[in-house]
């Protein structure tokens, strides 16, 4: 990585530019949560752009963190991961690897409807949309088999009220996370806009994406223990 307008700039002192000191507050916080920034955080991901180096010096130093970024779809986004020799120093940063079995079924769930839009921008998703997925998706047994425990052609009002509540909690986790923008109160019916950055969950979990049968017994199977 390489700064576009800062190669000069040494250590810390880079903390000390105006743009930087206005944003590093909000821009490490979310970074060091696990946060994925790309463009819709336009301040916060411009000043990371341009000053790209220091910043990954200084989590380096202070944090054996490595600032790295992904690009899908021609988006761009930044993220904090552990380098191969060990943990970092941030606790937090470990949430969006442990995700629990059914958040991450949810996920990739989502990573299938990201592409089933792969020409729609935004890519908007509305629980009708989750609905029909559940229901006719080309997974759907899996998904119902996890979701509802049982494979039936018809579910009652409090089953689907369940899954739903479900859905909102991963959502909401997946909001912090930069994954997907949440535009629904958790009392409204769930509408959210999928990011490019949720492929970095295929990132960390491609080997249940490669073996999701596999994947999807094994928590079926897990329920019923």
């Amino acid at each position: 990585m390489e700064d576009t307008d800062n190669s000069q700039i040494s250590g810390y002192a880079f903390l000390e530019i105006p743009e930087v000191e206005k944003y590093f507050a909000d821009l490490n916080t979310k970074l060091l949560s696990g946060r994925h920034l790309q463009n819709d955080d336009y301040y916060l991901f411009l000043t990371l752009k341009q000053h790209e180096a220091a910043f990954a010096f200084f989590y380096k130093r202070l944090y054996n963190l490595k600032l790295t970024y992904g690009l899908h779809d021609g988006v761009k986004y930044y993220y904090l991961d552990f380098f191969d020799a060990g943990k970092g120093k941030s606790m937090d940063l470990s949430k969006y690897r442990a995700l629990t079995e059914l958040q991450t079924v949810i996920g990739l769930m989502l990573i299938n409807m990201y592409y089933a839009k792969y020409f729609q921008n935004p890519k908007v998703i509305t629980w009708s949309d989750i609905r029909k997925e559940i229901l006719f998706g080309d997974m759907k047994e899996k998904y119902q088999k996890i979701l509802f425990e049982e494979v039936k052609e018809e579910y009652v009002v409090s089953e689907w009220s369940n899954v739903e509540k479900n859905f909102k909690n991963t959502i909401n986790s997946f909001h912090d996370l930069g994954w997907v923008k949440k535009q629904f109160q958790q009392s409204e019916e769930i509408k959210f806009e999928i990011t490019a950055s949720i492929h970095r969950l295929a990132d960390l979990y491609k080997e249940e994406i490669d073996n999701f049968a596999v994947f999807t017994e094994k928590i079926s199977n897990w329920k019923e223990e």
